[in-house]
């Protein structure tokens, strides 16, 4: 890598998040999206993998009433206890030896699960639930919530999308590649030539 490359993302960095004598202006409401796709506890596995293939997207968060309980994500399909001989299965065999979202080199690339709906089992395609294979507590922050907390948010949890919300209904959500995107524009929005 070289030094004028990491020279200029520290530059872009330094930019969209501020320095620690400026002020951040960047708030989580100038950079999230408000035309969130969501899913509800008592969707199938199957109608959540088919919003997920529709909407181009790899997660999504769970409601249940109206409030945000959860989020669902290419990961948490493609579990190991959700597998078997490279299939999704319904029935759990769950390895004790592997904490549950932990990443290892011989995991199955989460896309590739998505994109191989020939292979699920024929019980997975309407009976499981996305409240049953969902991971609970989704990280939510306040819509004036500075850039800089959000990233510092994401990076310590290791999550690729922090939510929005605003009196406990969702407004919005703010993904990695968001944050990158804003950040090769600089703080002016204008992008980059090149």
């Amino acid at each position: 890598m070289s030094h004028e490359f990491v020279a200029d993302v520290e530059h872009g960095l330094e930019r969209a998040l501020g320095d620690e004598s400026e002020p951040t202006r960047v708030q989580a409401k100038n950079l999230m999206r408000s035309d969130v796709a969501t899913l509800s506890t008592e969707d199938t596995i199957e109608s959540a993998l088919a919003l997920f293939e529709e909407a181009r997207i790899s997660g999504a968060p769970v409601l249940a009433n109206g409030r945000l309980v959860g989020v669902l994500t290419l990961a948490d399909v493609s579990r190991p206890e959700h597998q078997r001989d490279g299939r999704l299965a319904t029935e759990r065999e769950y390895e004790l030896a592997e904490p549950a979202g932990e990443e290892l080199s011989d995991e199955v690339d989460p896309e590739d699960v998505l994109y191989s709906k020939d292979d699920y089992s024929p019980p997975i395609l309407g009976r499981e639930r996305v409240g049953d294979w969902m991971s609970e507590g989704a990280v939510a922050v306040p819509p004036e919530t500075p850039l800089e907390t959000v990233c510092r948010i994401m990076t310590e949890k290791q999550i690729h999308r922090v939510f929005v919300t605003e009196r406990d209904k969702l407004v919005g959500v703010i993904s990695s590649l968001d944050i990158v995107c804003h950040v090769a524009r600089g703080t002016d929005g204008r992008r980059k030539p090149g």
